[in-house]
């Protein structure tokens, strides 16, 4: 017993020198700064959790002076003098291991290697293809500005010329980097409306970002170790440390993925060979490196090294990694200085600056537009005025704001202060631009003051893009993504902003924070506009949002954040929980679960109501998109759960490979409260309490969200479902069973996707941590035996449909399309079965006959059919023709895939085939439709091309 009060002391000694003596023995004690910081990491890492990092450490630059001491090992600098030290041509500091958080598949990239010269010999493969010369040629460039006249398409198609500009600049970054970095084989069309796209984006909103971020850089090597505990540890933990499989950008990556897998089939299929003049393929006798037409992507260019250097070439899982961090460095960098800048010119008191860049846009001649009447990009690129306006959002919301952090193996001195060895040092562009003594009121949006006197001198302190070896190699594509779309937007447009938004700054999330302009009382991080609510974060103000005493709403549009009962960050769901309550007109509703990036951890609503009370409202249109019909916060107190506590026999069913100490532990450090239910529970146990009132108690806690939400209002009065799962698989007998009960008066019911997990053969594959064979990446195929959940749920509701859509159900297979047709098909009138955005095969013609067999009252039909080998669909028509007659509105939608994915060779020209669909053609068809129909009730035909050319 005399060894505990040894060890205690032994451990108070340690704690003594390590948080007391420390700040003062350190060879860094003498560097300024407060002495908590110095004394632990910790206090940083709190505002790291808070988001204010970046924030606190310029307030400790005011107070202390250009070098300060944030943390034992770590010092901030805010001089030149420290940047060319640090980031300039030279230096020989290299980043830190905070940066392997962004390796990729398990391989390091141009974006994460520590060494100067491993990071310099990545870059000289692919500096070219970056450089200005590069990028204004004429084959990247007017991919730049076909991508910006198709923006400004989607912004025509807007109602009342109102863009929701976060999404839509979003996907225009997005198509520009994807056609970049993967040509063909992966670029995108997100601008023009491709759903599978678009939701690619959802990954940049994911709460992981920060999560993730803040664990490995403060918690690195426990947030290792519980990963490699049982698969009961990992279960348990994964909700709240989300590092595995990877789960952000999880969407994204498995994209970048199977884009360069499609590259590498195709490169063994064609034996794509390398010579001194560029990539050839011997069976199209073609050098396409020597083709000016053709832009030449990275992908193909990693290619080339690969090819040249062999057997030391790069690795498969090498290029994937370059080309995936490639794609995810080019969207909301790009994307979100847009953003800033388009917010910034339309504040009222900024319209003088807007009007001076549209005078000089619309100078512009006719002769240095496009085709489709777009600037050229080189044109762009020298509109003096539209530069000093990128330049100046840059300063004030660099994308990239944090610290960059830096260590070197040697001792060095930096602004008068040794320092020595591995110690981090870092700058932030966030900082630099706000230095009162080089930019003239620092908060204020002035572009002008780049074309004043004092330019030269900001210009040195201007680090939007970083500096030396490791600046942005993306910077010149960037700028003339900007440049293109900055010059035809305002050439043709003028921007306001919404009414009710005027106090409200938009926000971007980079690593652990937030950022935005620091003036405005109010904060979305996503500006979108509803019937009802904001989504405001309040920053030192009140924020505007509809609360009970306005008046009651009819409908209500949210788009709604994380939320959990003891952190209210984002009430979204709160409020629909009290206008649900509290106002009995609410007619439709329609509610979008969005990850914000909070730390709140698990959705909710309905919420928690007393006794047997409802809601008042009976909405008759509902609508979800990715709620959580599924969630149950009190899981793990479910009687008789496997991972549960039992209150029937009071054990705690652990398997042999688990410490239950361990599990213990863990869910007190993680979820105090739910661990303090957990701990009331084993109370009630032991003191054998009455245990049938505690049971119900359990039953009714661990109901999942749609049971709760089924008990507190009545869904019978809802004629209109729509149901749209892209983020989760949903589970549960509430979904499957009790919720396709309470639709009695459902007539119509619109379902996207199939509710499969589509990430989970990645997460297999990732989960063996990249095991191969020869070195190639292992195959993966989806399962075309297993029935889509949404399936189930489909056949469940009542049998009195009137209207059906399905959408990105997959292949149109026998055994999903008759279960549909035989339950709804007697009342059927409206039937949508459609996958637009995908490589799905449409409709046969028998299965066309089935729909006659089944569905004889449809009146309305939007189906695709398959083109093949330059034919069109003649036998469906007929089909549609002769088994429909009371048919009086049809779309079909062509798939051309098949054609696009190849190539033709016309004499000595290489090109990619395509075919389009011509007003000819569609007569031609159309008089088919006329000329075996019984009837000639059709009143609308409509033939629309596939989404082939994006794919």
């Amino acid at each position: 017993m005399a060894i505990l009060p040894l060890a205690a002391a032994a451990v108070a000694v340690v704690l003594f020198i390590k948080y007391l003596l420390d700040p003062f023995l350190s060879p860094l004690r003498h560097v300024p700064g407060p002495k908590l910081y110095a004394a632990t990491r910790w206090r940083l890492a709190y505002e790291d959790w808070k988001g204010t990092r970046t924030r606190t450490i310029n307030a400790l630059h005011k107070r202390y002076g250009p070098v300060v001491r944030i943390a034992p090992n770590e010092i901030s600098f805010n001089s030149l003098s420290a940047l060319r030290t640090i980031y300039g041509p030279g230096s020989r500091f290299g980043r830190t291991s905070f940066y392997r958080m962004f390796d990729v598949y398990g391989e390091q990239n141009l974006f994460t290697f520590h060494s100067p010269k491993d990071h310099g010999d990545r870059k000289k493969l692919l500096s070219h293809a970056y450089s200005k010369t590069a990028v204004l040629k004429p084959a990247t460039a007017r991919m730049i500005e076909r991508q910006a006249w198709r923006y400004l398409n989607l912004i025509d198609a807007e109602p009342e010329g109102v863009s929701e500009i976060f999404s839509t600049l979003h996907y225009y970054s997005l198509d520009n980097i994807t056609a970049f970095v993967y040509g063909k084989y992966g670029a995108t069309a997100a601008v023009r409306g491709s759903k599978i796209h678009r939701d690619l984006i959802s990954d940049i909103l994911h709460p992981s970002r920060r999560r993730l971020s803040w664990c490995i850089v403060h918690m690195k090597g426990f947030t290792q170790w519980l990963y490699r505990q049982s698969s009961f540890m990992s279960a348990l933990v994964k909700p709240i440390l989300p590092m595995q499989q990877p789960t952000t950008y999880t969407g994204i990556r498995a994209y970048a993925l199977s884009a360069f897998k499609q590259f590498r089939a195709e490169a063994d299929a064609q034996e794509v060979k390398f010579t001194e003049g560029g990539l050839f393929y011997p069976s199209k006798k073609v050098d396409l490196l020597t083709i000016a037409d053709e832009h030449v992507s990275i992908l193909e260019r990693l290619w080339q090294y690969h090819e040249t250097q062999r057997p030391d070439g790069m690795r498969d899982l090498q290029m994937a990694s370059e080309c995936a961090d490639h794609f995810l460095a080019g969207i909301d960098t790009t994307s979100d200085t847009l953003m800033f800048l388009v917010w910034s010119l339309s504040l009222p008191g900024n319209e003088k600056f807007q009007e001076k860049l549209r005078e000089e846009v619309q100078g512009i001649s006719d002769d240095s537009l496009n085709k489709q009447g777009i600037p050229k990009a080189e044109v762009a690129d020298r509109c003096v005025y539209l530069q000093a306006v990128i330049k100046e959002t840059l300063r004030l919301y660099a994308p990239l704001p944090s610290t960059e952090p830096r260590s070197t193996g040697d001792d060095t001195t930096i602004n008068g202060y040794v320092i020595p060895k591995n110690t981090v040092v870092g700058m932030s562009p966030w900082i630099m631009h706000r230095n009162e003594e080089v930019f003239e009121n620092p908060l204020v949006f002035n572009p002008e003051r780049w074309l004043g006197d004092k330019a030269s001198e900001m210009n040195r302190w201007f680090w939007g893009f970083s500096s030396g070896g490791r600046m942005c190699i993306g910077m010149h594509l960037a700028m003339a993504e900007m440049t293109v779309l900055g010059a035809a937007l305002y050439r043709e447009y003028k921007t306001t902003i919404a009414p009710g938004f005027e106090n409200t700054s938009p926000a971007i999330t980079a690593r652990v924070e937030t950022f935005y302009d620091e003036r405005f009382p109010e904060v979305k991080l996503l500006v979108i506009a509803s019937s009802l609510f904001l989504l405001p974060v309040s920053a030192g103000g009140e924020p505007r949002q509809w609360t009970p005493d306005d008046p009651c709403p009819t409908s209500i549009n949210a788009v709604a954040g994380e939320y959990t009962e003891d952190k209210s960050s984002f009430r979204t769901y709160q409020l629909v929980h009290e206008a649900l309550q509290i106002c009995p007109g609410v007619i439709q509703l329609n509610m979008t679960t969005k990850y914000l990036g909070s730390f709140s951890m698990e959705n909710r609503l309905p919420f928690k109501l007393d006794g047997s009370e409802r809601y008042s409202s009976t909405p008759q249109i509902l609508s979800l998109t990715d709620y959580p019909f599924d969630h149950d916060e009190w899981s793990y107190l479910k009687p008789g759960g496997r991972h549960h506590w039992s209150g029937i026999n009071g054990t705690w069913p652990v398997s042999s490979s688990t410490n239950p100490v361990i599990v213990w532990t863990v869910d007190m450090f993680y979820r105090a409260r739910w661990h303090w239910e957990c701990l009331q529970a084993f109370v009630r146990y032991v003191s054998l309490l009455p245990w049938p009132f505690y049971r119900n108690e359990l039953e009714r806690r661990s109901m999942e969200n749609i049971q709760r939400w089924l008990e507190t209002m009545d869904f019978s009065h809802i004629h209109t479902l729509t149901i749209v799962e892209n983020a989760r698989t949903p589970k549960g007998k509430g979904l499957y069973q009790d919720l396709p009960r309470a639709l009695t008066g459902l007539k119509t019911l619109e379902v996207q996707g199939q509710w499969l997990k589509y990430l989970d053969e990645f997460y297999l594959w990732n989960e063996h941590h990249f095991r191969r064979v020869d070195d190639r990446l292992p195959i993966i195929t989806s399962s075309e035996t297993t029935l889509p959940p949404a399936l189930d749920f489909i056949t469940a509701v009542n049998s009195r449909l009137e209207s059906l859509t399905w959408t990105k159900s997959g292949h149109v297979r026998d055994e999903l399309l008759e279960p549909v047709l035989k339950h709804h098909g007697s009342l059927l009138k409206h039937l949508e079965w459609t996958n637009t955005d995908l490589k799905w095969s449409g409709f046969s013609v028998e299965q066309i006959r089935s729909l006659g067999r089944w569905a004889p009252g449809l009146t309305s039909l939007a189906i695709n059919l398959d083109r093949v080998d330059g034919s069109w669909p003649w036998k469906h028509l007929k089909a549609i023709a002769e088994n429909l007659p009371k048919l009086t509105n049809l779309t079909i939608y062509l798939n051309m895939y098949d054609e696009t994915s190849n190539f033709e060779l016309d004499s000595e020209e290489f090109r990619p085939a395509k075919p389009a669909l011509t007003k000819e053609a569609s007569l031609d068809m159309f008089s088919i439709l006329n000329l075996f129909r019984a009837g000639d009730k059709l009143q609308n035909v409509e033939f629309r091309q596939g989404d082939w050319e994006g794919l």
